[in-house]
């Protein structure tokens, strides 16, 4: 069956919720709580479960505090050492940064942040996390080796070295001090004098499980995995909570193909943080080594869901559906996790790689290279992207002769900002957000209050996933000493893509303020308004979209869209017929031009439509399954239909449109038992749609099976006692004596 698009809405309702903590009564039994006060009681009850080891009791009396003590710093601290236990260092790190925002002199969460800093590899945040600390008169010896630590890893080993040398001087007989001195020993490539020195620690301190982890990290950077597995799992036994170590011991057992083993300690994590990406990754890794894909995919998608901005699900994801002939997906996940993979170049550069692939397979060679130029342009000495680069060159991927000046103009070391920020803009128009980022990021560099570079960060954030962010920095701009209108505009199109069509009509209204002549933010507020079904505002503000740019297709399109909703299918067709006109090569306005025909009655004009846009662009799924199911409802071609059914599920194969139309198709073909299986495929997976339980009861009828025929007619007109087909839903259900 055909279905129309239309923007998804997803208007977020907001409600306040009253909490109620069961459990205060407790403190008339126990005058020492009562006598604190509420505040203080609390954080009492908070501190003694975690304290006594009941992390899970802990996390939950936090939570509760700060639901009622939303600006108290100590709930935060304690949140954050709770969540940080538990391995949940996402959520510490969040918790922890509250903490420093509601008491800017705390010291032990700053130290906290430097350490969760360094373990994700942000060296400089570590830094200035550890400074801050030792400003602030945390000067003890163990932050002291923290920052030789960071500052190692950073490179600056004379610098670490000082550092550590004058923890050691305070410290001589400090662990983590010499734990510290170790890994500087590690980064200076004196990698037997470290494990000397680890190995010493080992004999000295057989039950301190920060030796062994330390010790696992060496073996490991030495090449000796065998060796690191058998001292993190003295370490766990040492001290079971220690999820870092889990983490690291269940990576090591994966990468050894000890998968049941890997899982397991993947579980364990899971166990207590039911939403650790890394773990849900690891998870589904091993899964699919194990041959669940089932479970795999599961996996990834949990932990995409848990934590969006993680990328290396997204590339397991895409990697799992490309090998699985799911195309189209395995291009959204891949383009997906390139996005999210800035600051790993690793992942980028196989997710990049993976995405070529998939565009060489499906004769698109253009779009082959352009990942492969994007890979060389940040990692130029991949030799894996120089061959895709050939491959796709040797195919006829040319490239465009326009993007290919602005990125050599925009490559010159005096290039401008204006041409620097013009093949930002034109990388985002052909979906290129991460390399639109890095060229916004060059120009606000040099100057960080760029009100236009930020908004063309922030329309690179939005288009690679990180919707909040790309909220905050527009939020600021428009804030900022000069608002510009790209800003209203930017932000609008992010509330109308989120279906949050009155704050998109808002801030389309806020920047005509600055640019009343911008067709883009009439083109806003026209689309806003129609979402809102306000038929007359949508109308004017297309025609005022038409008036500024009168040669433009766009506003024709968006006029045929409001008489399209009103039922003026007549009128819709002669705007798309004129945007057809201004833009041949505009397969969307044949695509909407096929909707109205049908619409008005006209089938044999509709299916010329739809082919007209599959002549431009043969990928769109709709107009595969609107042209099939023409084809085979009027008998125009059932045969015919049944081949543009399959393209538009291969297309889009989660789509239940298309697998009904597909069942349609083969019914019309005589093919019951397959039309059957089809069919209720479809019905399952839209059980509200009566139409769909409408062409299962027709196939049930003519295969003689009455009693399952009555019960999906009897479905179909209780669902909707109106529906197109109800006429003859009715007679049918006569004729089966409902």
């Amino acid at each position: 069956m055909r279905w129309i698009p239309r923007t998804l809405s997803l208007v977020a309702a907001w409600t306040a919720a009253a909490v109620i903590v069961a459990g205060c009564g407790d403190d008339r039994t126990d005058p020492a709580l009562r006598a604190k006060g509420r505040d203080r009681a609390w954080q009492v009850r908070a501190e003694r479960a975690e304290s006594g080891g009941d992390l899970t009791e802990a996390l939950t009396a936090y939570q509760d505090a700060a639901r009622r003590f939303p600006t108290a710093a100590w709930v935060w601290a304690g949140r954050g050492r709770t969540e940080n236990a538990l391995g949940r260092h996402r959520e510490a790190e969040h918790s922890f940064r509250e903490a420093i925002r509601w008491d800017s002199t705390l010291v032990a969460e700053r130290v906290s942040l430097a350490e969760l800093a360094l373990a994700t590899g942000r060296v400089n945040e570590a830094l200035t996390w550890i400074d801050g600390a030792l400003g602030r008169g945390g000067g003890a010896p163990g932050r002291h080796a923290l920052r030789g630590r960071i500052l190692a890893d950073a490179g600056r080993v004379t610098e670490a070295h000082k550092e550590i040398e004058r923890a050691l001087a305070s410290a001589p007989d400090d662990v983590e001090v010499h734990v510290a001195r170790a890994f500087l020993q590690l980064r200076s490539d004196s990698t037997t004098l470290a494990m000397v020195t680890l190995d010493g620690l080992a004999i000295e301190h057989p039950e301190d499980p920060v030796v062994f982890e330390a010790r696992a990290e060496a073996r490991r950077t030495v090449g000796d995995h065998d060796g690191a597995i058998v001292d993190l799992e003295t370490a766990l036994g040492l001290h079971a909570h220690r999820p870092r170590a889990r983490l690291a011991l269940a990576r090591l057992l994966q990468d050894a193909e000890r998968f049941p083993d890997a899982s397991e300690h993947y579980r364990e994590l899971l166990e207590n943080n039911p939403n650790h990406p890394e773990a849900l990754e690891g998870l589904g890794a091993c899964s699919l080594a194990l041959g669940d894909s089932e479970m795999a995919e599961a996996a990834f998608r949990r932990a995409i869901d848990s934590t969006p901005e993680f990328a290396a699900p997204y590339l397991a994801l895409g990697k799992l559906v490309g090998s699985q002939g799911r195309t189209d997906e395995a291009i959204t996940w891949l383009r997906k996790a390139r996005a999210r993979a800035t600051d790993d170049p690793d992942l980028y550069i196989r997710a990049g790689l993976e995405l070529a692939e998939i565009h060489l397979r499906l004769g698109e060679p253009g779009n082959a290279l352009a990942i492969a130029e994007a890979i060389l342009a940040r990692v130029p000495g991949s030799a894996a992207a120089r061959v895709v680069r050939g491959r796709a060159l040797a195919a006829g991927g040319g490239g465009d002769a326009s993007g290919d000046e602005l990125e050599r103009i925009a490559s010159r070391p005096e290039a401008t900002k204006d041409e620097i920020l013009a093949w930002a803009a034109w990388l985002l128009d052909r979906d290129r957000p991460d390399d639109a980022l890095d060229a916004a990021d060059r120009v606000i560099e040099d100057d960080p209050a760029d009100p236009t570079a930020r908004v063309v960060r922030a329309r690179a954030l939005a288009a690679g996933g990180r919707v909040d962010a790309a909220e905050r920095e527009l939020h600021e701009v428009i804030m900022g000493p000069v608002p510009i209108a790209a800003a209203h505009l930017a932000l609008a199109h992010l509330y109308l893509d989120a279906g949050r069509y009155p704050d998109a009509i808002f801030q389309a209204r806020e920047g005509q303020t600055l640019a009343p002549d911008d067709p883009e933010l009439s083109a806003v507020i026209g689309s806003a308004a129609l979402e809102l079904e306000n038929f007359d505002a949508a109308r004017a503000a297309f025609e005022r979209q038409r008036t500024l740019c009168p040669a433009s297709p766009k506003p024709w399109l968006n006029l045929g869209r409001v008489e399209l909703r009103e039922n003026r299918p007549a009128e819709a067709a002669a705007s798309f017929r004129r945007a057809r006109e201004l833009d041949p090569s505009l397969w969307m306005a044949s695509y909407l031009l096929g909707l109205a025909e049908d619409q008005a009655g006209r089938p044999v004009e509709a299916v010329a439509a739809y082919r007209s846009v599959l002549s431009n662009n043969e990928r769109v799924a709709e107009a595969h399954n609107n042209l099939a199911w023409l084809l085979a409802d009027r008998d125009f071609d059932p045969v015919l239909a049944e081949v543009h059914a399959r393209r538009a599920i291969e297309l889009q194969p989660d789509n239940p449109h298309a697998l009904g139309t597909l069942g349609w198709a083969q019914y019309k073909n005589r093919r019951l038992d397959e039309a059957v299986v089809s069919l209720t495929k479809a019905s399952r997976a839209l059980p509200d749609d009566a139409m769909k339980h409408y062409m299962l009861g027709v196939v049930q009828f003519d295969r003689g099976e009455r009693s399952e025929a009555l019960h999906e007619i009897e479905t179909a007109l209780r669902l909707d006692p109106s529906f197109e087909r109800s006429v003859h839903a009715g007679e049918l259900r006569d004729r089966l004596g409902g």
